[in-house]
């Protein structure tokens, strides 16, 4: 009974934003995209091949995107779509270009593709941060690793009676040692030796 994965534990997501491509509108401005006067390509790739290839061009105050290998075919474009764009005044002064969510019309920065061929916010597309899909011990296992980090990366066993880095208040080392207690203890009492 059960096994790694069983239980659907987590099933109400389809997916994380890190497995999920996505649009970013800060970065399409800094790339010149967003005020270009032709149609730009822009690809995606994973480990060394092309994922994905898409023409974006700003028009009229939206953002028209199409699959660069379709153009010209006779068949119809799947990825075909035109997002809205709205300026919004930033708090260190000047403008953003932001998404307006084809699907809820709330102002994003980032849009993913979502499984019916769509950029979409991460809300409309069901997706998570890694970091929400993680369950206690791994999530223990994770500051217990940026607290060592911090204290100069010891191993599992052997950080206890350390000497404090150089330069590094007592208070902050006591309270990365507290730490390093705390998230052992959850690890120890997962795995089943601590009652």
């Amino acid at each position: 009974m059960g096994g790694v994965g069983s239980g659907g534990w987590n099933k109400k997501y389809h997916g994380t934003i890190d497995d999920t491509l996505r649009i970013d509108a800060f970065w399409l401005h800094r790339q010149g995209i967003l005020v270009a006067r032709s149609p730009q390509k822009v690809t995606w790739k994973a480990g060394g091949m092309l994922v994905l290839e898409l023409l974006l061009h700003n028009e009229g105050g939206r953002l028209h995107i199409c699959d660069a290998t379709a153009a010209g075919s006779r068949f119809p474009d799947a990825l075909a779509q035109s997002i809205r764009l709205q300026d919004q005044a930033r708090h260190v002064g000047g403008k953003a270009k932001l998404f307006e969510c084809p699907q809820c019309g709330t102002l994003r920065q980032h849009l993913y593709l979502d499984h019916r061929q769509r950029f979409i916010c991460r809300k409309c597309a069901g997706l998570t941060y890694k970091v929400q899909r993680e369950r206690e011990v791994d999530r223990a296992f994770r500051r217990w690793d940026k607290a060592s980090h911090q204290l100069g990366r010891f191993s599992w066993e052997g950080w206890c009676g350390l000497k404090r880095p150089k330069g590094m208040h007592k208070r902050r080392y006591d309270e990365l040692c507290e730490r390093l207690r705390a998230e052992e203890t959850i690890v120890n009492r997962s795995m089943g030796l601590l009652c």
